[in-house]
């Protein structure tokens, strides 16, 4: 790894030319546009010198990417390039932080053409944040380091991923890609789908690295997910100045002098990936999908290698519970329904329970077999604890329980006071098949015999503060 001073060194204009990927940008429907001409760039992040614009937008229409494009110029000698960045900050509170200059020391002015990409931000509409800041203060707030000149387009189209040599799906260990030279922008982008996870709780590894047969190779990768985010980057953990990733479990020996395979880059969720392979210096401006800067000098040859031990196939997500079902309280005779919801690799089976005894479809009960159970007048027999069991073919998973209290209510038409004349004539009322929408069921005691003797014997016991 190269000491920051050396990253900040004077490069020759050709070599640190601003490589983006993002050459479709001028392609892009643009919804609205703001622009900022000439805004100072002073001070530290939340420094009182920071200038802040906040531009209000109608939205309106799907937000996709966010075209930057423009130019920087130095006011202070000595700032350097990288150091100034935008912090910019969605009406959502979403936010990323823009410096298309990466690894760039001394400058005059230079220009930049880039994209950033919120995905949580679906829509433009309100108030946005521009801070303009910089990294260093050079000479303090008293003196301005850079002003930027800078149009900002709002559009909906999404990322545009980079120009890549697909390499298909990751199924069996050792895949050796074709050697290419730099530069000719100075690195190139592989394309790889994850069928599985790459998991260390199931024993998965993918391990990345650099060859080359130069005498002295100097190489760098870095890995990007679906959406353009940086996943992890690498410079000089393989042998000599060669590089390598490492995701999943460890234990796989180090080659040469380099670092141990170790899993130390973590977990890979299934999906597509795209991997930037190159020489060194590359540099990843943040806030910018796939962002990739060539910063060096000089050719090499380079080739990758991918060694895995997944299998064709996808995984099997066991069930997970989204959402429980909750607790009720009703009379006899009311109808009662519990829900769960649940996620997992289809198809996923449910058994529901009552004090963990399996349910069964009846006159009463329908459901039983289903994400939603129904219970069609229920009893006070029907009280307990209900569970439902969700299956798949890789797991299984039961809920919390959820309670059902069956109790006869005196308040008979639902008003709110309870054992009153009015309940009474309500009660009456629904014997004679006249019941109000309120109102509770003429087989007050649940038996299934409606208007008898017994559901009068039992409104009058219930009124008297009895039970059913």
């Amino acid at each position: 790894m190269r000491p920051v001073a050396q990253l900040r060194r004077v490069l020759p204009l050709a070599a640190a030319a601003l490589a983006t990927i993002m050459s479709a940008a001028a392609l892009a429907t643009v919804r609205e546009t703001r622009t900022f001409n000439p805004v100072n760039s002073n001070g530290v992040l939340n420094s009182p010198a920071n200038v802040v614009q906040t531009p209000v937008l109608a939205g309106g229409y799907a937000l996709g990417r966010i075209d930057l494009s423009g130019t920087l110029t130095s006011v202070n000698a000595n700032t350097a390039a990288s150091d100034a960045r935008i912090l910019i900050t969605a009406p959502n509170g979403a936010s990323t932080t823009f410096h298309p200059f990466d690894g760039i020391g001394l400058f005059s002015t230079r220009s930049f053409a880039a994209s950033i990409y919120l995905p949580t931000v679906t829509n433009a509409a309100g108030t946005w944040t521009f801070r303009f800041y910089e990294l260093i203060d050079n000479g303090g707030v008293a003196q301005v380091d850079a002003t930027w000149n800078i149009t900002v387009n709002f559009t909906d189209d999404p990322p545009t991923p980079p120009a890549s040599t697909n390499l298909g799906a990751l199924i069996a260990p050792g895949t050796a890609v074709a050697t290419f030279q730099v530069p000719a922008p100075g690195y190139a982008f592989y394309r790889l789908t994850l069928d599985r996870a790459v998991l260390p709780a199931l024993g998965r590894y993918l391990d990345i690295r650099t060859l080359s047969a130069d005498t002295a190779p100097d190489s760098e990768i870095a890995l990007f997910d679906a959406n353009g985010t940086l996943v992890a980057s690498d410079d000089d953990g393989g042998p000599g100045l060669l590089s390598q990733l490492s995701f999943g479990i460890g234990s796989r020996p180090a080659v040469g002098d380099g670092a141990p395979f170790d899993g130390r880059h973590g977990a890979l969720a299934a999906g597509t990936y795209y991997l930037a392979v190159g020489k060194y210096d590359l540099q990843y401006p943040s806030g910018i999908p796939w962002g990739v800067t060539f910063q060096g000098v000089g050719t090499m040859n380079v080739s990758v290698e991918l060694i895995t031990n997944l299998q064709a196939g996808t995984d099997c997500s066991p069930p997970s519970i989204v959402q429980p079902p909750t607790s009720a309280l009703a009379s006899p005779g009311q109808s009662v329904q519990f829900t769960v919801e649940a996620n997992g690799s289809v198809p996923l089976s449910y058994q529901w329970r009552r004090g963990g005894v399996d349910i069964t479809n009846d006159s009463v009960i329908s459901g039983a077999t289903t994400p939603t159970l129904l219970l069609n007048g229920v009893r006070e027999p029907d009280a307990g604890e209900y569970d439902v069991v969700v299956s798949n073919s890789c797991g299984t998973i039961t809920t919390q329980p959820a309670r059902l209290d069956v109790t006869c209510s005196a308040d008979f038409n639902g008003d709110g006071d309870t054992g009153t004349d009015a309940d009474i004539e309500a009660f009456f009322a629904c014997l004679g098949g006249n019941c109000c929408d309120a109102c509770g069921t003429a087989d007050f005691d649940g038996d299934s015999d409606i208007g008898t003797d017994a559901d009068i014997e039992s409104f009058f016991r219930v009124l008297a503060g009895g039970p059913c």
